[in-house]
């Protein structure tokens, strides 16, 4: 991947006008993927794929390229080719594919099966070798790349195949950070759930129904999924539910506080950036009286730290440790600083944050935060070196999983995160055969009781084929 250096893009992008939805759905999903900061860190990685040409020339007669199309092929680190039956007749995908492979043959083509099935999906230059000069000759070759459609990778698998192909990653860390991901996006759409059925059933909700035109619940739920977390750094864990708490803490408030009424107005015009300055004025108010009411400045604390987190997650960081200085027995709280803490690489002060989590957790009342103080502590210690111990801890977070999987064997979440913590433990070391046996099994139980959610199905063939790879 070292020739992304001073190429002006990331990857070209030829497909055939049918194709044009899938295209679009590709260009948009590469530029907005998000590479994690340890990864974005190797050489020829970088921190997003942008920009992606995406071509929009059109043949008017004749088997030749435009310039500019020419020379956006010889100013692209790669080539990705939508596959279809009839992108593989158009002569434009076909020229496209013989320029860039005569031109650059070291560097990466990435086919893209939207439609029918190899090779005949395939235009010819991308079918057959070239000779010397750069024409198509009858020698067959193979070219592998992912298949989009559902029955097959689909979107998910599929994107992130595309991904491991530009970056030269190892497609593993694509995948189990893809899911990760995912998990932490179906915990933030549970707990903002959750906090909407609290609020409903409380009699305060409707407090502030007379500031100006009434807010009601579909209002503030809008709201919450309008800023609901996105990246990784986002979604840590409890990210969903501090929004929402936020965001309906800040509607209550704007029936007495022309700063929270203000700073509303400003969310639902989609500013986030310019409610803080208001949000941090609150929450300094609250802290001069923090002798007397300390826990309201938490709250105010954490309430700015959930917007924050929406414009930019780096600067949540700071509101959460004030929260948790004011407030160091709230375990939603304390498990927030410590992910952000995680996030900044500030290792010791992830691991008091989560300790403290530990001490101070109910088992019962807050297995999740549990759960998941004991995956950022392995984490910890599998990035310090001391595997020993990162293994003895994913086991404690395994040993809580277990107790609630077992409990209650149609939830998914459950099973999937006894599932994760087997994948872990085998990651660090920990008979990863095993491991990756239980991983297999908790997927195929899934499946039979119909609880494996479609994005979750390729999970199953890849912990097969790590399994496979550790056959005796």
């Amino acid at each position: 991947m070292g020739e992304v250096v001073g190429l002006k893009y990331r990857a070209f992008l030829s497909y055939a006008h049918k194709d044009a939805a899938w295209a679009r759905w590709l260009h948009r999903s590469l530029e907005g993927f998000r590479i994690d900061k340890d990864l974005s860190a190797r050489p020829g990685v970088g921190k997003s794929l942008r920009p992606i040409f995406k071509d929009r020339e059109e043949f008017t007669g004749g088997h030749t390229l435009g310039e500019a199309t020419v020379a956006a092929l010889d100013q692209s680190a790669a080539l990705i080719v939508l596959c279809s039956t009839i992108a593989a007749g158009r002569p434009a995908v076909n020229e496209e594919v013989r320029v860039f492979r005569s031109r650059h043959p070291g560097r990466p083509v990435i086919p893209v099966i939207v439609e029918g099935s190899a090779p005949g999906n395939f235009p010819p230059a991308l079918r057959f070798a070239l000779d010397a000069a750069g024409q198509v000759t009858t020698q067959e070759i193979t070219f592998l790349g992912p298949d989009l459609r559902d029955a097959a990778d689909g979107k998910s698998l599929g994107l992130a195949k595309v991904v491991a192909g530009l970056t030269g990653l190892a497609a593993d860390d694509i995948y189990r950070r893809a899911e990760r991901a995912r998990r932490q996006q179906s915990r933030v759409r549970m707990a903002i759930a959750g906090v909407f059925l609290a609020v409903a059933a409380g009699g305060g909700f409707f407090a502030w129904q007379n500031h100006q035109k009434q807010q009601t619940l579909s209002e503030i739920e809008a709201l919450v999924a309008r800023y609901s977390p996105v990246s990784s750094a986002e979604a840590a864990p409890g990210a969903g539910q501090g929004l929402a708490e936020a965001i309906t803490a800040i509607a209550q408030g704007a029936a007495t506080d022309p700063r929270y009424r203000e700073a509303l107005d400003l969310l639902k015009a989609g500013k986030p950036k310019e409610a803080e300055p208001l949000l941090a004025a609150v929450a300094a108010d609250k802290k001069k009286r923090a002798a007397t009411e300390s826990k309201e400045a938490a709250d105010a604390y954490r309430n700015l730290a959930a917007i924050k987190a929406v414009s930019d997650p780096r600067s949540a960081r700071e509101a959460y440790a004030e929260a948790a200085k004011l407030d160091p027995d709230h375990v939603e709280g304390m498990i927030r600083h410590c992910w952000f803490q995680m996030e900044a690489g500030n290792l010791a002060e992830a691991e008091s944050a989560c300790r403290r989590v530990v001490a101070i957790g109910k088992a019962g009342t807050d297995d999740r935060n549990l759960y998941w103080a004991r995956l950022v502590l392995g984490d910890i210690e599998s990035a310090r070196g001391d595997l020993v111990r990162a293994r003895a801890t994913y086991d404690e977070a395994r040993a809580i999983a277990q107790r609630l999987a077992d409990a209650d064997k149609g939830n998914a979440g459950w099973q999937r995160d006894l599932m994760t913590s087997h994948w872990n433990l085998a990651a660090a070391g920990d008979e990863p055969r095993r491991h990756f046996e239980e991983v297999v099994r908790i997927l195929r139980d899934m499946n039979a009781r119909g609880i494996l959610a479609p994005v979750d199905e390729k999970w199953l063939p890849m912990a097969e084929e790590e399994l496979a790879k550790l056959a005796p």
